[in-house]
């Protein structure tokens, strides 16, 4: 039997766990994808992250959030992933 993961399936299994907030970055282009299913678009002036040998700024890519539980909110400002983008 096939289990069908939308936004709401999602947003109770990791309620369930703990989880406030759920977090990615993805290209531009995809971000109707995500809003389809109840993401939220983070308006970040800029998302960093680790390269080999420097720090970078995403220049195509934003961040999305899926509110787990209650009225969590993304707080505003730079986005810093604190290492490599996967």
């Amino acid at each position: 039997m096939t289990r069908r993961l939308d936004r709401r399936t999602l947003a109770t299994d990791l309620a369930t766990s703990g989880v406030r907030v759920l977090s990615l970055a993805g290209p531009k282009d995809e971000t109707g994808v995500y809003a389809n299913i109840g993401w939220h678009i983070v308006e970040a002036p800029a998302i960093w992250c680790d390269q080999p040998g420097e720090r970078v700024k995403l220049a195509n890519e934003v961040a999305v959030v899926l509110v787990c539980q209650g009225t969590a909110e993304w707080p505003d400002g730079e986005i810093d992933l604190c290492g490599a983008p996967w």
